[in-house]
C-alpha cells in the first residue's frame, strides 16, 4: 500500500519535535539552560546590590527563580523557532517536500528528498493517530509521520493503519502463555 503527500516545513518541524520530546539529552539541555539563565539573573543582582550579604543572597535567589521561570516559559517557542530554522537549512527550501510511504513485508519504506529508508516492523514500538497524521515511533523514539491528507479516504487510512498494526504485531513473534 502506497501513500503520497507533500510535507510542509511545519510537518517536518512537528516530526522532529515529537522525536526529541522524550530525549534525555534534550531534557538535560533544557535544565542546563534554565540553570545558566538563573545564574545570569542571580550573579549580577548579588554584586550590584549594596545590601547586607543575607539580603543580597535572598534577593539573588529570587532573581534566579525569576530567570529560571522566564527561561522555561519561553523555552518551547524558542526551541520551535530554532528547530524550524535548522529544518529549513537541512531541507534547503520552504517549499513542500514530496513524500512517499509504502508498507512492505519487511517494514515501512519512506522516500523523500532523494533518499529512501526502511523502518523494520520489529523496530516500531507504537503508532499514534492524531487529527492530521499517523505517527510511527521506533524503539529509539525516532518519529515518522504519514499525513492523513495523503489518503484518498478514511477507509483507505483505516486499512493502512490496520495493515501496519498487524505487521508490527506479527514482528513481535509468538507470545507464550505462562500457564
Amino acid at each position: 500500500m502506497i501513500v503520497r503527500f507533500d510535507a510542509t516545513l511545519d510537518d517536518v518541524v512537528d516530526v522532529n519535535l515529537r522525536s526529541w520530546a522524550t530525549s534525555k539529552t534534550m531534557r538535560l539541555w533544557r535544565w542546563q539552560g534554565a540553570a545558566v539563565t538563573g545564574l545570569m539573573f542571580a550573579v549580577p543582582t548579588y554584586f550590584l546590590l549594596g545590601e547586607s550579604v543575607r539580603a543580597r543572597f535572598v534577593i539573588s535567589c529570587a532573581a534566579a527563580l525569576i530567570g529560571i521561570a522566564f527561561y522555561l516559559w519561553t523555552y518551547r517557542e524558542n526551541f520551535r523557532k530554532r528547530t524550524r530554522k535548522l529544518c529549513r537549512e537541512r531541507i534547503g527550501t520552504d517549499a513542500p517536500v514530496a513524500v512517499t510511504v509504502e508498507l512492505l513485508d519487511e517494514g515501512i519504506s519512506i522516500s523523500q528528498l532523494g533518499a529512501r529508508i526502511i523502518l523494520e516492523w520489529s523496530r516500531i514500538d507504537r503508532v499514534e493517530e492524531s487529527t492530521d497524521a499517523l505517527y510511527f515511533f521506533s524503539s529509539d523514539n525516532a518519529c515518522s509521520a504519514v499525513r492523513k491528507r495523503g489518503f484518498e479516504s478514511i477507509a483507505t487510512k483505516d486499512e493502512f493503519l490496520k495493515l501496519a498494526e498487524t505487521n508490527i504485531h506479527l514482528s513481535r513473534g509468538p507470545v507464550c502463555s505462562k500457564s
